[in-house]
């Protein structure tokens, strides 16, 4: 049995991320966005199922992050700051 999260249940599917597209986080390029909704080797969703890598400074720094299904950072803060950001 599938364990749903408020993610999918909460945030409308025509709000969520594409993946195909390009975003940033805090003005840096985004690479490798994909959606995993479940935990590794678990039936149960995620609330954080948006997975990618921040290019920090060049191809020499990364980080890896996280966000919700329709780009939040953060679920218990108002700050968007580090929220994905779709480039047009």
């Amino acid at each position: 049995m599938v364990k749903r999260n408020w993610g999918s249940t909460k945030i409308p599917k025509e709000d969520w991320i594409n993946p195909g597209k390009n975003y940033t986080c805090n003005g840096k390029k985004v690479i490798g966005l994909h959606i995993n909704m479940f935990g590794e080797g678990s039936n149960r969703e995620v609330t954080f199922p948006v997975m990618g890598t921040v290019i920090m400074e060049g191809r020499a720094k990364l980080a890896f992050n996280r966000w919700t299904l329709n780009g939040k950072y953060s679920i218990c803060s108002d700050d968007n700051m580090y929220d994905l950001v779709e480039v047009r």
